[in-house]
């Protein structure tokens, strides 16, 4: 594998987080969330592919239990529908637990 290609496939698989995206950047569903709770022992998560407006990139999405119920009432709770939803980035929190910036997300 040469770097370039390392560097594309790394960007494929970018997430969504608060060093990439601004408070006011609109995410678009482009796929059907699916539950992970695999990647973070004893923690489920809806993780879905969105596209961020503002750059057109391809980004992964994962949403907590807390999240997921901002959009729910918005999106409904058939995940099909989701596809094509748009998500607007509210704003910027800090999670002390964590030590880290997370976003609040509320539909667009």
């Amino acid at each position: 594998m040469s770097i370039k290609e390392f560097l594309d496939n790394a960007q494929k698989s970018a997430w969504v987080n608060a060093q990439r995206c601004n408070q006011g950047d609109i995410l678009t569903v482009t796929s059907q969330p699916q539950i992970d709770d695999k990647t973070f022992q004893g923690k489920s998560y809806l993780v879905m592919d969105v596209k961020l407006e503002r750059t057109k990139e391809t980004l992964k999405l994962r949403l907590s239990p807390n999240q997921t119920n901002n959009l729910v009432g918005a999106f409904g709770d058939d995940a099909n529908s989701w596809i094509g939803k748009r998500i607007k980035v509210a704003g910027k929190t800090n999670y002390p637990g964590l030590g880290k910036e997370g976003l609040i997300y509320v539909p667009a």
